[in-house]
Protein backbone atom coordinates (compact mmCIF):
# COMPACT_ATOMS: atom_id res chain seq x y z
CA UNK A 1 0.00 0.00 0.00
CA UNK A 2 1.47 3.22 -1.14
CA UNK A 3 1.76 5.89 1.67
CA UNK A 4 -0.04 9.58 0.70
CA UNK A 5 3.11 11.99 0.67
CA UNK A 6 1.38 15.62 2.28
CA UNK A 7 2.52 18.39 -0.29
CA UNK A 8 4.50 21.16 0.21
CA UNK A 9 1.74 23.71 -0.14
CA UNK A 10 -0.43 22.29 2.41
CA UNK A 11 2.00 22.21 5.21
CA UNK A 12 3.10 25.59 3.75
CA UNK A 13 -0.11 27.05 4.20
CA UNK A 14 -0.37 25.09 7.96
CA UNK A 15 2.94 26.87 8.80
CA UNK A 16 1.84 29.90 7.45
CA UNK A 17 -1.69 30.14 9.06
CA UNK A 18 0.08 29.23 12.39
CA UNK A 19 2.59 32.22 11.44
CA UNK A 20 -0.41 34.77 11.21
CA UNK A 21 -2.10 33.50 14.18
CA UNK A 22 1.03 34.45 16.33
CA UNK A 23 1.18 37.97 14.61
CA UNK A 24 -2.18 38.83 15.47
CA UNK A 25 -2.43 37.47 18.39
CA UNK A 26 0.74 39.56 19.24
CA UNK A 27 -1.14 42.71 17.40
CA UNK A 28 -4.09 42.19 19.90
CA UNK A 29 -2.42 42.16 22.92
CA UNK A 30 -0.06 44.95 22.23
CA UNK A 31 2.89 43.12 21.73
CA UNK A 32 4.15 45.73 19.70
CA UNK A 33 5.74 47.45 22.71
CA UNK A 34 8.14 44.15 23.16
CA UNK A 35 10.17 43.55 20.12
CA UNK A 36 11.43 40.48 21.13
CA UNK A 37 8.28 38.77 20.92
CA UNK A 38 8.85 38.75 17.23
CA UNK A 39 11.85 36.50 17.42
CA UNK A 40 9.58 33.46 18.75
CA UNK A 41 7.95 34.04 14.98
CA UNK A 42 11.18 33.32 13.84
CA UNK A 43 11.14 29.92 16.01
CA UNK A 44 8.05 28.89 14.89
CA UNK A 45 9.15 29.06 11.04
CA UNK A 46 12.37 26.74 11.85
CA UNK A 47 10.42 24.28 13.60
CA UNK A 48 7.50 24.35 10.66
CA UNK A 49 10.43 23.46 8.22
CA UNK A 50 11.82 20.51 10.34
CA UNK A 51 8.69 19.37 10.54
CA UNK A 52 7.86 19.57 6.85
CA UNK A 53 11.13 17.81 6.08
CA UNK A 54 10.99 15.30 8.79
CA UNK A 55 7.50 14.25 8.05
CA UNK A 56 8.38 14.14 4.29
CA UNK A 57 11.00 11.60 5.49
CA UNK A 58 8.74 9.55 7.52
CA UNK A 59 5.97 9.54 4.81
CA UNK A 60 8.88 7.78 2.90
CA UNK A 61 9.83 5.79 5.29
CA UNK A 62 13.17 7.81 5.27
CA UNK A 63 13.98 6.49 1.54
CA UNK A 64 14.97 10.14 0.64
CA UNK A 65 17.95 11.91 -0.35
CA UNK A 66 19.52 15.18 0.51
CA UNK A 67 18.50 16.72 -2.86
CA UNK A 68 14.57 15.65 -1.83
CA UNK A 69 14.32 16.74 1.17
CA UNK A 70 16.31 20.06 0.14
CA UNK A 71 13.89 20.58 -2.45
CA UNK A 72 11.02 19.66 -0.34
CA UNK A 73 11.92 21.86 2.59
CA UNK A 74 12.42 24.87 0.39
CA UNK A 75 9.23 24.45 -1.88
CA UNK A 76 7.78 24.55 1.90
CA UNK A 77 9.53 27.99 2.26
CA UNK A 78 8.16 29.25 -1.11
CA UNK A 79 4.52 28.60 0.22
CA UNK A 80 4.97 30.05 3.35
CA UNK A 81 7.00 33.47 2.13
CA UNK A 82 4.40 33.89 -0.25
CA UNK A 83 1.48 33.94 2.35
CA UNK A 84 3.38 35.42 4.66
CA UNK A 85 4.12 38.10 2.22
CA UNK A 86 0.63 38.60 1.07
CA UNK A 87 -0.65 38.61 4.42
CA UNK A 88 1.72 41.67 5.74
CA UNK A 89 0.84 43.66 2.47
CA UNK A 90 -2.91 43.61 3.71
CA UNK A 91 -2.17 44.11 6.83
CA UNK A 92 -0.12 47.38 6.74
CA UNK A 93 -2.61 48.82 3.74
CA UNK A 94 -6.16 47.27 4.72
CA UNK A 95 -6.41 45.31 8.23
CA UNK A 96 -4.26 47.53 10.41
CA UNK A 97 -3.05 50.91 8.76
CA UNK A 98 -2.48 52.28 12.28
CA UNK A 99 0.08 49.48 12.50
CA UNK A 100 2.97 52.28 10.79
CA UNK A 101 1.79 55.11 12.52
CA UNK A 102 2.79 53.04 15.61
CA UNK A 103 5.78 51.86 14.54
CA UNK A 104 7.12 55.41 13.72
CA UNK A 105 6.26 56.72 17.41
CA UNK A 106 7.64 53.83 19.12
CA UNK A 107 10.91 54.41 16.72
CA UNK A 108 10.61 58.40 17.88
CA UNK A 109 10.45 57.28 21.43
CA UNK A 110 13.52 55.13 21.08
CA UNK A 111 15.59 57.37 19.75
CA UNK A 112 14.62 60.51 21.99
CA UNK A 113 15.39 57.73 25.12
CA UNK A 114 18.98 57.14 23.72
CA UNK A 115 19.94 60.75 23.33
CA UNK A 116 21.95 59.87 20.61
CA UNK A 117 19.95 61.96 17.67
CA UNK A 118 19.19 65.84 17.29
CA UNK A 119 14.99 67.02 17.31
CA UNK A 120 15.24 67.48 13.42
CA UNK A 121 17.30 63.73 13.10
CA UNK A 122 14.42 62.21 14.88
CA UNK A 123 11.73 64.18 12.62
Amino acid sequence: METKVTTPQIKGFIISLILIIYSLVIYVVDGMQHPELSYIQYVFFLAGIIWACVSYSKQLNANVTFGNLFAHGFKTTAVITAIVLVYTILSFKVLFPEMVDKSIEMTKHKMEASGKATDHQIE
